[in-house]
C-alpha cells in the first residue's frame, strides 16, 4: 500500500461515505482532506482491490453487494461525465447509489498507519432540537473526562449556554465511529442560545484545537505537491 491507498481509507474512517463521491471532483471539499487525483481506472481499481482484500465492504442500501469491476467503474465513469455545476443537483439512479464502509480488518490498517490516541479522539454533535429558532443542542463527547472539561471551559467563552446549565454522564461502551467501540466515554450535553465560536480564536482555544488534532497522524501536502503523514 502506498500514500493514496491510506488517503483512500482516510475518507471513510469516521463515516460511511457514498462510492460516487469519491469520484467528484470536488472530493477533497467533500471529505475535509486531500484530493486522491486518480483517473477513473486508477480509483476503480484500488477500490476494487479493497473490496476484495476485505478491506473495504460495499452496501447498497442496507445489503452488502459485491459489485464486479465493471460497475464500479459505470458508477466512477457517470460521476466523472457530469459537469461540475450539476454535480450538486445530480442524483444517481438508485442502482448505481452505494456506500462504502471499512471492515474490521480496514479498521485495524487504518490504526497501523494512522495511530490513533483514541483518548483524545472529541467528538462534537450539534443540532437544532428546540423550539427556539437559534437554539442549538450541543453534545461533546470525549473518553478523558479532565479533557471534556477543558474542551467545556474553553467553548463557554464563546458560547451563552442556557440556564448556564451543562449535563455530564459516563455512557458504556461507546460507539466512536460506524467500526470503532471504546469502553467508555464522558457525554457533555447543553443548549446554546448564542454562538460566537466562528467569530474569535484566542491562543487558549488555539493550543487546544491542536492538541485534539493530535488523536491521530494528520495529512500535510508540501509546497511541491507532495502528499505526506505527520
Amino acid at each position: 500500500m502506498n500514500i493514496v491507498d491510506h488517503l483512500l481509507l482516510d475518507y471513510v474512517s469516521e463515516y460511511q461515505v457514498m462510492l460516487d463521491d469519491f469520484a467528484r471532483p470536488n472530493v477533497g471539499e467533500i471529505m475535509n482532506k486531500p484530493p486522491h487525483n486518480l483517473s477513473e481506472i486508477e480509483l476503480t481499481t484500488r477500490l476494487y482491490k479493497f473490496v476484495q482484500n476485505q478491506l473495504l465492504v460495499i452496501f447498497r442500501e442496507t445489503e452488502i453487494c459485491m459489485p464486479c469491476f465493471e460497475e464500479l467503474l459505470t458508477i466512477v465513469s457517470t460521476v466523472c461525465k457530469i459537469p461540475s455545476y450539476k454535480l450538486f443537483s445530480i442524483h444517481l439512479p438508485k442502482e448505481l447509489q452505494m456506500e462504502i464502509r471499512l471492515t474490521p480488518q480496514g479498521g485495524e490498517v487504518w490504526e497501523s498507519v494512522f495511530q490513533p490516541d483514541w483518548t483524545k479522539y472529541c467528538s462534537h454533535t450539534i443540532s437544532f432540537g428546540t423550539a427556539e429558532e437559534d437554539e442549538r443542542e450541543w453534545i461533546i463527547e470525549q473518553p478523558d473526562l479532565e479533557l471534556l472539561k477543558a474542551v467545556i471551559q474553553i467553548e463557554k467563552k464563546y458560547l451563552m449556554i442556557k440556564n448556564d446549565e451543562i449535563r455530564i454522564k459516563p455512557i458504556r461502551p461507546w460507539t466512536a465511529t460506524y467500526w470503532k467501540t471504546l469502553p467508555e466515554v464522558y457525554q457533555a450535553y447543553f443548549i446554546v442560545v448564542e454562538d460566537y465560536s466562528e467569530e474569535m480564536l484566542d491562543d487558549e482555544r488555539a493550543e487546544l484545537n491542536n492538541h485534539l488534532l493530535s488523536w491521530r497522524r494528520q495529512w500535510k501536502v508540501s509546497n511541491d505537491g507532495v502528499l505526506e503523514l505527520t
